[in-house]
């Protein structure tokens, strides 16, 4: 079993909120210089290539590296190399379907409107990104952060040359973002490869049984996130075609702008979730408990701030950053940012639960499916009545509805097989009820 001392693991707490601090700040810099310098319709043209590419990366993360962290964490080593082999060749085929596709269609559809050096540059950058992030699971479940801060901060730095570079020499500026975003993540990945544990291979009975387990959970979770993506990340497209494109370019902004809180809330998931695992391997109720809390507190307190700083900064900012064009997207703002903040609460309450019950990726896979069912029904009515607070508003209630029912489903978790006596009963109850 994988066990550190109590200040490295805080020591890597640190690491892995600097380095999703620093991811941050890049994507930030990056949306704001590219709605500069490109204007609304290549601000717009980014915003859905970023969303097709966030979509990608997440179904196979979902699948494969999210079921990796929950089963590999504290695991043997033996058992952990074969969770890494198995995780590893689903991220390799899913990239490879990917880019074989989008190729493809690259050639194949008349009038393409994205022309083949970007087209081939944003393939190439969304299957380096989802090796990337495999080997950042890597580093997240043996408590190595601070060699991901290291690689990602060299990575922005590569990203930054290589883009300038291009882009100075005539290239199109999202040509040059994603040849650049190519060169860092392939960067990024050799150099956390070097610091990852060298797997121990070694299929026994226990392997088959993790590998067996991580395989129907991260299908469950697939269909989860199938769901996800359909209720929160359908929007660019849609606006694109019924709203214009200063519309859409209004919604880049919102996003760019609750990035900071997405990020956090996605920095303390990489941090919450290896270690909830760890915690709910060892039989440590207590830290579990604990962790989850405090995760909860910190993204309620951040989101209630934002929201209330964006009353009166909202529109300022906005102006200065994006120009005088995109400022009244400032009047979305807080709506944004509320749902940012239950989007990051519904996360951690999502992690807790699919860790602590056996059933809990096929149960939060089903109330995410009603939660997409809920924004899909509501969204393109919502969006032709009320405009971009139609589009908000049905993601805000999808979100809601997803919070109560899962608080719901989880009071009712009944005595688990295997817990023998009511002490451990009542802790576990009580852990699923935080």
């Amino acid at each position: 079993m994988l066990k550190l001392p109590q200040i490295l693991q805080n020591r890597d707490k640190f690491y892995g909120l600097a380095d999703s601090a620093v991811l941050s700040l890049f994507r930030f810099g990056s949306s704001l210089a590219i709605a500069r310098l490109g204007g609304s319709e290549l601000f717009a043209t980014y915003i859905l290539l970023m969303t097709t590419s966030v979509i990608f990366q997440l179904l196979p993360s979902t699948c494969f590296l999210i079921p990796l962290l929950n089963r590999g964490t504290g695991a043997a080593p033996a058992q952990y190399g074969e969770l890494c082999q198995w995780a590893q060749r689903g991220v390799e085929r899913a990239a490879l379907v990917f880019f074989l596709l989008g190729f493809a269609l690259l050639f194949c559809v008349p009038n393409c409107p994205i022309p083949i050096t970007m087209g081939l540059g944003f393939l190439a950058a969304t299957c380096a990104q989802l090796w990337q992030q495999s080997m950042r699971s890597r580093l997240q479940m043996e408590f190595k952060q601070g060699h991901a801060l290291y690689a990602d901060v060299v990575a922005c730095s590569i990203h930054l040359l290589v883009s300038g570079y291009l882009w100075l020499q005539g290239v199109s500026l999202l040509t040059a973002f994603w040849w650049g975003a190519t060169a860092a993540a392939i960067s990024s990945s050799l150099l956390m490869k070097v610091h990852a544990r060298k797997l121990e291979l070694g299929r026994d009975e226990h392997s088959e049984t993790r590998i067996h387990t991580a395989r129907q959970q991260g299908r469950a979770m697939l269909r989860g996130s199938l769901a996800n993506s359909a209720c929160s990340r359908l929007q660019p497209y849609l606006l694109g075609a019924i709203a214009s494109t200063e519309i859409l370019a209004f919604y880049g902004v919102l996003w760019t702008l609750i990035g900071p809180v997405r990020l956090l809330s996605m920095a303390l998931t990489n941090l919450l979730r290896p270690r909830l695992a760890l915690f709910q391997n060892q039989a440590r109720p207590a830290d579990f408990v604990r962790m989850y809390r405090s995760a909860l507190s910190i993204l309620s307190v951040t989101g209630i701030l934002a929201s209330a700083a964006a009353l009166w900064l909202g529109q300022p900012s906005i102006a200065l950053l994006f120009g005088s064009e995109l400022a009244p997207a400032s009047q979305w703002l807080s709506l944004a940012l509320i749902y940012a903040t239950l989007d990051a609460i519904t996360t951690c309450q999502m992690i807790a639960v699919q860790i602590k019950r056996e059933d809990g990726a096929a149960l939060t896979a089903r109330l995410r499916i009603h939660s997409a069912i809920i924004s899909i029904l509501l969204v393109i009515p919502a969006t032709l009545c009320f405009g971009l607070t139609g589009t908000l508003g049905s993601l805000l209630i999808a979100e809601i509805y997803y919070a109560i029912a899962c608080q719901y489903k989880v009071a009712q978790v009944r005595r688990p097989q295997g817990l023998s006596s009511r002490k451990g009963n009542r802790d576990h109850v009580r852990i699923l009820r935080t």
